[in-house]
């Protein structure tokens, strides 16, 4: 058999072109430039003290290879464009500001990256991001041609919006203040909390406070200890014979804590604003701990008036990412603020009988008790209503006794039961619905003796 040797030449060219292709293609694949893996992993959106002083976003690559993010811009809650040949590498973080001159003196060892504007308009120089909370957009290039490489929603924790108890605050209201409240005019930046971004970046449990005080812009925020859930179970304002503020601590794991070291802080700007929790404090496994004001260096001073208490976790004086607490509004006397879950494992808080140091068991403020709901009348009428019965042992008051005018509502309908001190007897009967009672009478056929609570200026269901 012969063979050319042109042939074996061209083959021999052929089988090094291969492998030389298979060598670029390697390296390319180790050091090259591949879809980004870019998260949003850290920002400061309410400082202590002026926002645009140490306000920042912190943007890192989590994915195993250089990224080329020129061009790149945030389009939503703030404006800012990547320049011309920016990289980030593996494990790179890349920090933007809103005022680059101000956050030099605060932060003198990180690289600033730029310096963004506000996307409504404040001006170069001026804080950013909303105190309030929204939505943060990163994408690939312009706003109406890029694609979005990340984007997520955050709140600022306050619940101010929500109603007191014992009315259960809308899905909105419930989502704001489940996010860290720490970090809204305190001293602490909000922290992905997986360093991956292996979560659902919209989801508050994928967020925390973070543990370095002014965050830590330009590196990784320390992890924290592993920790169990703690919760303020009840709270007492006054009892009218002590007036001595007290809280009660549950702790529903399998095992005793210690929060000795942690805070208790009835201001969200200031964790830290008390002495810590004495040493040695142990909640035990399923059970309670009671704190006094003035008791084993407990300090603690709430408004009978409402206000709002958290615990924080802490060690060594640095916050270490648990946070729980409530607002409440004005108390009575012989009544204290004990936390509930409903069915679905949403937790409210209303006044009860007091039980600090045992179970709270079922709610004992109200007999009162829904018994029936018109939401779909029909027939092109808008007369809706919620019939409620008093199946208490006692006369059940609607209104607050602590605050004039302050009487029952209904979440979810809009109403307000209307009236002066408004009460109904045990077993009693009542409507409450949109319309005035006259309209009420018209559209169903009710006893003359059943007493209509109508609020024409409310809702629908």
């Amino acid at each position: 058999m012969m063979i050319c040797p042109s042939t074996i030449a061209y083959k021999s060219i052929q089988s090094i072109q291969s492998v030389l292709l298979i060598l670029v293609w390697s390296l390319f694949q180790v050091e090259g430039i591949a879809d980004p893996k870019i998260i949003v992993s850290e920002i400061y959106y309410n400082p202590n003290g002026p926002d645009e002083a140490r306000e920042f976003i912190e943007i890192k690559n989590v994915g195993d290879l250089t990224a080329d993010i020129s061009g790149w811009q945030f389009t939503n809650g703030v404006n800012y464009t990547f320049p011309n040949q920016t990289f980030l590498g593996p494990n790179e973080f890349y920090v933007i500001v809103a005022n680059a001159q101000f956050f030099a003196t605060q932060y003198p060892q990180v690289a600033i990256g730029g310096q963004y504007i506000d996307d409504d308009g404040a001006g170069v120089g001026r804080a950013g991001l909303s105190n309030r909370g929204e939505r943060i957009t990163l994408k690939d290039g312009p706003d109406d041609t890029g694609n979005t490489i990340y984007s997520f929603r955050y709140y600022d924790g306050d619940d101010g919006d929500i109603p007191d108890p014992p009315e259960l605050p809308e899905d909105d209201d419930l989502e704001r203040a489940s996010w860290p409240s720490a970090t809204d005019g305190g001293d602490y930046s909000l922290v992905h909390i997986n360093p991956d971004g292996s979560s659902d970046e919209d989801d508050y449990e994928s967020w925390r406070p973070s543990i370095s005080m002014h965050g830590s812009p330009g590196s990784d925020e320390p992890l924290p200890d592993p920790f169990l859930p703690i919760y303020i179970n009840e709270v007492r304002t006054r009892d009218g014979v002590l007036d001595n503020d007290a809280i009660e601590i549950y702790n529903p794991n399998d095992n005793d804590i210690d929060i000795g070291g942690w805070y208790v802080s009835d201001n969200i700007d200031r964790p830290t604003k008390n002495p810590p929790i004495a040493d040695n404090s142990i909640v035990p496994a399923g059970g309670y701990l009671v704190l006094e004001n003035g008791i084993n260096g407990f300090v603690l001073s709430l408004s009978s008036k409402g206000e709002r208490v958290f615990i924080y976790s802490a060690q060594e004086g640095v916050l270490t990412g648990w946070v729980h607490g409530f607002h409440f509004p004005g108390s009575e006397d012989g009544k204290n603020f004990a936390r509930f879950l409903d069915h679905i494992g949403n937790e409210f808080f209303i006044p009860d009988d007091p039980s600090l140091g045992v179970d709270n068991g079922d709610p004992s403020a109200s007999g009162l008790k829904i018994i029936e709901v018109m939401y779909t009348p029909g027939y092109g009428s808008s007369v809706e209503y919620v019939k409620i019965i008093n199946n208490g042992p006692q006369e059940a008051i609607l209104y607050d006794p602590l605050f004039t005018g302050d009487n029952l509502s209904l979440n979810g309908f809009g109403l307000t039961v209307p009236g002066d001190q408004p009460t109904m007897a045990v077993g009693e009967v009542a409507y409450i619905t949109n319309v005035d009672e006259s309209v009420f009478r018209k559209t169903y056929d009710v006893d003359a003796s059943m007493r209509i609570f109508g609020d024409p200026e409310g809702g629908s269901l």
